[in-house]
């Protein structure tokens, strides 16, 4: 979970100081901890789901920030 926190907070950075091109290089990584967050909601129970909704919810909030940004494969 820990590692998932990294990622979201580059992706944080990136949308923060609205720097297109390290957006653009997230994309992928974004995908990637949206999905597996999305998996591991599905997957666990308990306090641990609990703990991967708030990652999951915060990685689509980055993501459609990242897409508001700029040109996105998300849009």
């Amino acid at each position: 979970m820990n590692e998932m926190n990294k990622y979201l907070e580059a992706m944080e950075t990136a949308v923060e100081a609205k720097n297109k091109k390290a957006i653009e290089l997230l994309e992928g990584l974004s995908a990637y901890v949206y999905q597996f967050a999305h998996a591991r909601v599905q997957e666990t129970s308990g306090r641990e789901r609990d703990d991967w909704e708030v990652i999951h919810q915060r990685a689509k909030s980055l993501i459609n920030d990242m897409a508001k940004t700029g040109h996105s494969f998300w849009l």
